[in-house]
């Protein structure tokens, strides 16, 4: 089952507060993906879907092995805020982002802190 967008954005911010851990929003995420994809609906042919929901739930669904911290928050956020009207912007912005990671400095960032060490390798 695909999530609203508003759940999304409840679900990221609680993340960036420190409210939730990196694992919670993961597991929740991938359960979610999980449920989607193999939806009966999904077997008839993929459903109408929100396509920026979609991809931030998936890209959740995978934030430990894409190197995806509460710092991509904002990013994220704003994805998520796009309107129908600006989704073509939306998406370049989105694509700019993730092009404009250095995920070496992410990488040794991450290895600093032993716990988010140990789950995101």
């Amino acid at each position: 089952m695909l999530p609203s967008r508003e759940a999304l954005v409840g679900m990221v911010k609680e993340w960036m507060a420190g409210e939730r851990s990196t694992r919670s929003v993961h597991e929740w995420a991938e359960e979610l993906e999980h449920a989607h994809v193999y939806s009966p609906e999904y077997a008839l042919g993929p459903p109408q879907v929100d396509p920026i929901a979609s991809e931030v739930l998936l890209r959740l669904s995978f934030l430990n092995v894409e190197l995806i911290t509460p710092e991509d928050g904002p990013a994220i956020l704003a994805f998520l805020g796009a309107s129908p009207e600006d989704t073509s912007a939306a998406w370049e912005a989105w694509r700019a982002y993730w092009n404009s990671l250095d995920l070496d400095k992410r990488k040794l960032s991450i290895s600093k802190d032993p716990s988010a060490y140990n789950y995101y390798t």
